[in-house]
């Protein structure tokens, strides 16, 4: 069974440009090898750019590694609505009015 690999990359070099190459340099001649990695990014955000990374130094169309973000979400499953969800709240608690003893 082969060993994953994992390698860095300098603070100063452009990160995905530098991943880019460094995983077609490991691909070698085979088209299909790239399409079978699997690269985990932080955030959504950062997958949609490596695609761009790769077309840039592939000079072109490739089959792609899959991108996969870690710790993003979407803003629209961050909403929640209780009343959608069929649940009833309690009303707000009313502001302190001045004798309240809150120490922080």
């Amino acid at each position: 069974m082969k060993q994953p690999s994992v390698f860095t990359i300098a603070p100063s070099a452009p990160f995905a440009q530098t991943l880019a190459r460094g995983l077609i340099a490991r691909a070698g001649d085979d088209p299909l090898a790239l399409s079978s990695a699997v690269i985990y990014l932080p955030t959504r955000r950062a997958a949609r750019g490596f695609g761009e990374a790769f077309a840039t130094v592939m000079g072109g169309a490739v089959l792609l590694p899959q991108f996969r973000p870690l710790g993003d979400s979407e803003e629209d499953e961050l909403l929640f609505d209780a009343a959608s969800q069929g649940l009833e709240l309690a009303p707000a608690i009313a502001p302190c009015a001045g004798n309240c003893c809150w120490r922080g």
